[in-house]
């Protein structure tokens, strides 16, 4: 399905195509990259690949593209300023003044999770991906707990 795609696409201006998580299929890969030199794209066409850092993707695949990584940066700190960034700040505004306390705390403990993940299997006994997603579900459920509490 995502070769048909690819060709297709390939022959169409301007078309862009996002493969995510291609780390899954290694052995695909050898495939597409044949099937890359196969084709002759349009030279608007763009092919988009999203994938985990693997020893198994084919180092050809990597030198004939162009690779853009993102690890953000490292340390509690680090960790900390960008889990503060990212919440929104009317959060931190209202009323009562606990509730600002209480997600400055989440986002500390949020951070050393975040630390602590990186040193997996020694960090923790079992390997678990914390992301901005449990940061932002933790924080609503603060404030589903501090409205109730407020309202008495």
């Amino acid at each position: 399905q995502a070769e048909q795609l690819i060709a297709s696409a390939a022959s169409r201006p301007a078309a862009w195509v996002l493969l995510k998580n291609v780390h899954l299929a290694p052995s695909w890969l050898i495939q597409l990259e044949k099937k890359l030199h196969r084709i002759d794209p349009v030279p608007s066409f763009r092919l988009f690949l999203t994938m985990e850092f693997s020893s198994h993707i084919p180092p050809s695949l990597l030198l004939s593209s162009r690779v853009v990584v993102y690890e953000p940066p490292v340390g509690i700190r680090a960790s900390l300023q960008r889990s503060l960034s990212s919440s929104r700040s009317e959060r931190m505004e209202q009323e009562p003044a606990e509730r600002s306390r209480l997600h400055l705390l989440l986002a500390w403990v949020h951070s050393v999770v975040m630390g602590r993940a990186r040193y997996c299997p020694h960090g923790w006994s079992k390997s678990y991906e914390f992301s901005e997603v449990d940061l932002r579900s933790a924080a609503d459920t603060i404030d589903e707990w501090v409205d109730k509490l407020a309202a008495g």
